[in-house]
């Protein structure tokens, strides 16, 4: 395949770089979930993941044609108005209203 994608919960971030450098994928793409985020001020996520392809914040991108928008936690855009004619929506979150508010204790419905 052309692409492999993470959205979120993967880190310890070297052993997922590593993980990233040794797919065979052009395109690597990253979303960052709620637990892969650092409450360092000066760590930089994007740098910590050279082997990733692209580390998404809130942005659009397109790779092979495709038009690709990522939202990585915390729900950075998260009431930003999407593009149309997007290919591709990457999240750490279910969408609005589709299990978006089910608590630890309700999962075994699931």
């Amino acid at each position: 395949g052309d692409f492999c994608r993470r959205t979120g919960d993967a880190m310890e971030y070297a052993a997922f770089d590593a993980f990233l450098a040794a797919l065979p994928h052009p395109h690597k793409l990253v979303v960052l979930g709620n637990h892969d985020m650092s409450f360092d001020t000066g760590f930089d996520e994007r740098a910590a993941l050279p082997s990733a392809t692209h580390v998404f914040g809130c942005e659009e991108i397109t790779v092979c044609g495709l038009r690709i928008f990522g939202i990585s936690w915390p729900k950075r855009g998260y009431h930003v108005a999407l593009p149309r004619g997007l290919d591709l929506l990457l999240t750490h979150e279910p969408p609005w209203g589709f299990l978006d508010v089910v608590g630890r204790r309700h999962r075994k419905h699931i």
